[in-house]
C-alpha cells in the first residue's frame, strides 16, 4: 500500500504526520518505508540523519535511476526505513521537465519496494510540482493533512482540482482522505471547519483529529519522532490511534492480499 501525504500549503502538519504515522505503523509490526520527497529534508532530519552527510538521496532515484531500496536508510525505529532527501532534490524538478513519462518515474521506482514493505509513505513538498505529481500517480491512497483554519480551507479547492486533473490525465485511481491537524477544540472556528468539512466530504474526512502540540514541534530538534519523544502526549496518542485505524480500514485488505499472493 502506497500512501501519499500531500498539501500544497505549508505548515499543515504534513511532515509531522508522515513521520509519526510511519513510526506508529512500524511499532505495530508493519514493514514501513518513508520516502522524503521534500528538498527541505524535514522528514530526514526528524530521524536524526545529517542532510549534509548523505551518500545517496531520493534525488539519485529520480536523476540517476538508482534503485530506491539501495538508498533507504534504517532508522532507530524497528521495521522503519527512510529514503532521505536534501536540497539536491530541488534540481530534479528541472531535470525531469524534459523526461518523457516524467510523472511515472517514482511509480516505477517503487514497484520493487512495494513487494518488500507493507506500507510506503510519501512525504510530499508543499507545492503541486512534478514531485507531488509523481507521488499522486504512484499512490493507492492520498492523505491530505488540513489545519482547521481559514487559510487552509481557502486553498483546499485548488488542491482538489489538481488531484482530479492528475487522476484524469494519468488515468490512475485512488481514494483521498482528509486529516484535521493542529486542532484546537477551544476555538469556534476549528469546530466550524470540522463540521463543514464532514458535511461536504462525508467519510473522506477521518474521525481522527490531531491536536496542537508543543512536544510534537520540539521532537525534530532531537532527531526523534514525536510519538517516541513524548509518547504520553495527546497528539502522540492520536497518531498511534490513526495508525491502528488505518490498518483496520484502508490498509488491511491490501496487506493481506500481498501476503497471500
Amino acid at each position: 500500500m502506497i500512501v501519499s501525504i500531500a498539501n500544497n500549503k505549508g505548515g499543515t502538519g504534513k511532515t509531522t504526520t508522515a513521520v509519526n504515522l510511519a513510526t506508529a505503523l512500524a511499532q505495530s509490526g508493519r514493514r514501513v518505508l518513508l520516502v522524503d520527497l521534500d528538498p527541505q529534508g524535514s522528514a530526514t532530519v526528524s530521524f536524526g540523519f545529517d542532510k549534509s552527510k548523505l551518500l545517496y538521496t531520493v534525488y539519485d532515484v529520480f536523476a540517476q535511476s538508482r534503485n530506491i531500496e539501495s538508498v533507504a536508510l534504517d532508522t532507530k525505529v524497528e521495521n522503519l526505513a527512510v529514503v532521505p532527501s536534501n536540497l539536491d532534490l530541488a534540481g530534479a524538478e528541472v531535470e525531469l521537465s524534459s523526461v518523457r513519462g516524467r510523472e511515472y518515474v517514482l511509480k516505477e521506482a517503487l514497484s520493487g519496494a512495494a513487494r518488500k514493505y507493507d506500507v510506503i509513505l510519501l512525504d510530499c513538498p508543499p507545492n503541486i510540482g512534478i514531485l507531488t505529481v509523481n507521488a499522486i500517480v504512484a499512490c493507492d491512497l492520498l492523505m491530505v493533512p488540513l489545519q482547521a483554519e481559514y487559510y487552509s480551507m481557502d486553498g483546499f479547492p485548488t488542491l482538489l482540482k489538481f488531484i482530479r486533473m492528475v487522476k484524469s490525465r494519468a488515468k490512475t485511481d485512488f481514494d483521498f482522505i482528509v486529516l484535521l491537524t493542529m486542532f484546537d477544540g477551544r476555538m469556534g472556528l476549528s469546530k466550524r471547519i470540522q463540521r463543514e468539512l464532514r458535511e461536504k466530504f462525508g467519510d473522506h474526512v477521518l474521525k481522527n483529529v490531531i491536536p496542537r502540540s508543543i512536544r510534537m514541534a520540539e521532537a525534530p530538534s532531537n532527531g526523534t519522532p514525536g510519538i517516541i519523544y513524548s509518547p504520553k502526549n495527546k497528539a502522540s496518542q492520536e497518531y498511534a490511534k490513526l495508525g491502528k485505524d488505518l490498518m483496520e480500514s484502508f490498509l488491511a485488505e491490501t496487506v493481506l492480499t500481498k501476503l497471500s499472493s
